[in-house]
């Protein structure tokens, strides 16, 4: 699932956002990864760290594109589950119950989450300052 928005961010340090998002993803708990902004475009991988979720080989990711250019600012958020289907379904016969929380955890992933970032980088864009 992708979620897609352009904003007009003529005056936005768009290297200061990605680095604040990263921050911010950290401090609710999440594990995030940049890779390093170029030509104007931030990528962060953004998902759980539970140890479970690797056990069970199912984890839920959020990849976050940022691209500057022209004046304006488009936000792409990718929503994906990575599943190890031998490991899960293996380990599921006996623990049929997690993959049934994991699942509800995915649909909460795509629901929220990008709402949250949105949200994020309307308030960054509006005041220069992260929450």
């Amino acid at each position: 699932m992708t979620h897609r928005r352009t904003y007009k961010a003529g005056s936005v340090d768009a290297s200061r956002l990605i680095h604040a998002l990263v921050a911010w993803y950290r401090s609710e708990g999440y594990e995030s990864h940049l890779m390093e902004p170029s030509s104007g475009e931030g990528v962060i991988q953004v998902r759980q760290s539970e140890v479970w979720r690797s056990v069970l080989g199912v984890s839920s990711a959020l990849n976050v594109t940022l691209s500057v250019g022209q004046g304006t600012l488009t936000v792409d958020i990718r929503v994906g589950k990575r599943v190890d289907k031998a490991l899960a379904g293996a380990v599921g016969v006996f623990l049929l119950w997690a993959l049934f929380f994991t699942a509800a955890h995915t649909r909460w992933l795509r629901a929220q989450v990008p709402e949250r970032t949105f949200a994020f980088i309307e308030h960054f864009i509006a005041t220069g300052e992260p929450w």
